[in-house]
């Protein structure tokens, strides 16, 4: 279900600084991030806007969680349905993805488990704004789009049973470059991070899918 926390005054103000906006937070991170944006719609734009953002908010990965405990703890967990989970001894990332989904107005099942989330979307196409992708598809991935593999050496199948509990993580896509994908996390470095992901990386065993959400 969607939370009730809308942006309303930040929505227009992105709305009359659209294009100009965008450029001023990608300036700001320092970092290979090109314009234009998604191809998609609205709604990936929001994606990837709110990750930005949150991105800048964490100093680009120099602000360590340490620092942040109130808004992950006060904000990023009810996101993930995690209320009075610790940001230092409970895992954020998967809570990130579901706040970022959140302040971008996206009808997304979120929750403090990644997997939990994926399957929960993979099983229920009709009732969410996104869909799962197998990785056979990911030449089809977006800005916008939010990339899953394992972690900690797990190996996941796309069709891993709903409930069961594996290592993962999640990242949201900001950059479809030739030869690489720009993605952005939660919990990366104890903060919240940039990554580039070799596309030759996605073929191996470690990714088992990816998730796009549209207008």
């Amino acid at each position: 279900m969607r939370r009730d926390r809308k942006k309303s005054g930040k929505r227009g103000l992105i709305a009359i600084l659209g294009l100009s906006a965008f450029i001023g937070i990608s300036a700001l991170l320092g970092k290979d991030i090109q314009i234009p944006g998604p191809s998609k719609g609205s709604t990936a734009k929001r994606i990837v806007d709110e990750t930005l953002e949150e991105y800048e908010r964490f100093g680009k990965g120099k602000i360590k969680e340490s620092k942040m405990c109130d808004l992950i703890e006060d904000t990023y967990f009810p996101a993930g349905n995690g209320d009075g989970f610790s940001c230092t001894g409970d895992a954020w990332s998967a809570a990130f993805v579901s706040y970022v989904m959140d302040e971008a107005d996206v009808d997304f099942p979120g929750h403090y488990r990644h997997l939990t989330y994926f399957t929960t979307i993979r099983d229920n196409p009709r009732s969410y704004d996104c869909q799962t992708e197998t990785m056979s598809k990911i030449s089809d991935i977006e800005p916008g789009d939010v990339l899953c593999g394992g972690r900690s050496g797990s190996q996941i199948d796309y069709n891993i049973s709903h409930g069961e509990k594996r290592n993962s993580h999640c990242d949201v896509v900001i950059k479809n470059r030739e030869d690489s994908l720009l993605v952005i996390g939660g919990n990366v470095g104890h903060s919240v991070e940039s990554t580039v992901i070799p596309k030759s990386d996605l073929g191996n065993s470690k990714y088992f899918g990816f998730i796009s959400c549209d207008d």
